[in-house]
């Protein structure tokens, strides 16, 4: 991707400090951040270009292996869930038993 920011130097330094850390990160597999250019015809309004390539396979690998945490989560979630409520439900069981 090819993206230009436009905004006060501020904002424009601020976007550069954003960017910068994509710069050696998994993530991307190439970014390069331009210099600061005034606009014309501005007194304050400044432009940066930022030139980014994701890393797709880094990507897919890392949703992959979320989801796989996620689902294993949620199943021992589950498990836990019904232990207990069988351990709940014995409970409620043997207290009516004892009370007979």
């Amino acid at each position: 991707m090819k993206i230009r920011i436009m905004g006060t130097q501020e904002e424009c330094e601020q976007a550069r400090r954003y960017y910068s850390q994509f710069l050696n990160s998994d993530m991307v597999s190439h970014c390069s951040i331009s210099r600061l250019y005034p606009n014309r015809n501005s007194v304050n309004q400044y432009r940066i270009y930022i030139d980014i390539s994701s890393n797709f396979d880094f990507m897919n690998t890392s949703s992959a292996n979320a989801a796989k945490a996620y689902n294993a989560a949620a199943k021992a979630l589950l498990n836990a869930s019904a232990k207990a409520y069988d351990s709940a439900a014995k409970a409620v069981l043997n207290v009516k038993e004892g009370a007979l």
